[in-house]
């Protein structure tokens, strides 16, 4: 159901995969053998066939390839441990005989996942409404990323049991404007949606909320599209839209939430800036930005990558992805710790996206003084309570005494920094 985020538990699979393709005319398949293979199936679909294959694999996966092609084209199913098995290397909606290929109760999980689930999502991209055409060179590059990588797949989410209302996010908020704690429909903006995790959650997080919704690229909104309708959630609506054509946009919103956008456009600030003009007064923005000192390790790994002239293809990545494994240099050793070392669309934005931007909190705290908005605090509570071990607690407002317990915590917004603040 997630990306396993272990590289013992990738070798242990990795092997089994082998052996099960070593001696897939061999082995008597049992109903539990069966369960297994359909499980590192799916666990492959979902990292996006980040595991290596060996050269010795291609002509065993080139040959059973073939055979379920004739066996298909002769009018005979195959056998389920032969799907099970090539689709833990490639993804079943690559072939045109799937068409032919008949479901059943053991193949199920795996033909709706690679198949059904696909399809869909071809459908509905073709009924997703463009506000606008995408134009700026970088917002093109980014769509192109994603429309190939949509960030992240993910199978189930965490949601609210129940609603809250505004007035309960801002208890542990600085709000200066308290008259946006009498709003009881908040109208909301994610502005970059990707495959609606965020959209999907904040849904579920604010009572009697409406929920717009917009990303660059149609393939990790069809996902979120899919994944809404799964989950019956019917105060969404999606858009493809580009935050820079937003500045003409009449509409306001009571809470905008942008989280881990802005850093990959061109100029992050004139995003920021089209973001509050979007806002109602006294709204509320959340951010996500990088930070420069906690992703210095990554800065390094990026560089390298630059001067290897390493291109964003699959085969350049997982190539790469395997020496970073392979390497017993400590510089490595945080990189092999994310959670995005372990599916092919989140290890392509953790080292090889096409476009980058980090900031210090110095810099933030520049940024929302120009844009006339007020530093209402952090979002991640556990961190608050490390810092408030250095510092008052009515610190926690204040930029500039983040900006040394940073200094002498640099692995703290190791994730970015998340962050509210409101429009005055």
């Amino acid at each position: 159901s997630c990306p396993l985020g272990d590289l013992k538990l990738e070798k242990l699979i990795t092997k089994i995969r082998t052996s099960l393709l070593n001696y897939i005319y061999d082995i008597n398949y049992s109903e539990d053998i069966l369960n297994l293979q359909s499980a590192i199936s799916q666990q492959c679909f979902i990292n996006e066939y980040i595991y290596e294959t060996e050269n010795f694999e291609i002509p065993k996966i080139n040959k059973l390839e073939k055979l379920i092609e004739k066996n298909l084209l002769d009018g005979i199913q195959p056998k389920p441990q032969f799907i099970f098995c090539l689709s833990s290397y490639k993804p079943l909606n690559k072939y045109k005989w799937i068409k032919l290929l008949k479901n059943n109760s053991v193949i199920n999980e795996v033909y709706t996942q690679q198949f059904l689930e696909f399809k869909e999502e071809n459908t509905i991209k073709s009924n997703i409404e463009n506000l606008h055409n995408i134009t700026n060179k970088i917002s093109s590059k980014v769509q192109e990323q994603y429309e190939s990588n949509p960030y992240p797949k993910w199978i189930d989410l965490s949601l609210q049991k129940e609603p809250i209302s505004i007035s309960q996010l801002t208890k542990n908020l600085n709000i200066i404007d308290k008259n946006i704690n009498e709003v009881t429909s908040p109208s909301i903006l994610i502005a970059g949606c990707g495959t609606g995790q965020h959209s999907i959650f904040e849904a579920k997080r604010f009572r009697n909320s409406n929920v717009t919704a917009i990303d660059l690229s149609l393939s990790s909104l069809a996902y979120a599209i899919r994944k809404t309708k799964e989950l019956q959630i019917d105060n969404i609506q999606y858009f493809q839209a580009d935050i820079l054509n937003l500045k003409n946009l009449v509409c306001k919103f009571d809470i905008i939430e942008s989280v881990g956008v802005l850093h990959h456009m061109k100029n992050p600030i004139d995003g920021a800036n089209i973001l509050t003009n979007c806002l109602k007064k006294g709204g509320l923005l959340r951010l996500g930005l990088y930070s420069e000192i906690a992703r210095r390790h990554i800065v390094n790994i990026r560089n390298t990558i630059k001067n290897l002239n390493l291109q964003s293809n699959v085969s350049s990545m997982k190539s790469f992805r395997k020496i970073l494994i392979e390497s017993e240099d400590q510089n490595y050793e945080d990189i092999k710790k994310s959670a995005d070392f372990y599916s092919l669309s989140t290890f392509r934005d953790l080292l090889f996206h096409v476009q980058e931007h980090r900031f210090s909190l110095i810099e933030i705290k520049e940024m929302l003084f120009n844009l006339g908005l007020e530093f209402c605090g952090f979002e991640d509570q556990k961190l608050i309570l490390d810092f408030q071990k250095y510092f008052h607690a009515d610190d926690q407002y204040d930029l500039n005494k983040w900006d040394i317990y940073e200094k002498e915590n640099p692995n703290s917004f190791m994730n970015m920094y998340q962050f509210w603040c409101q429009k005055v």
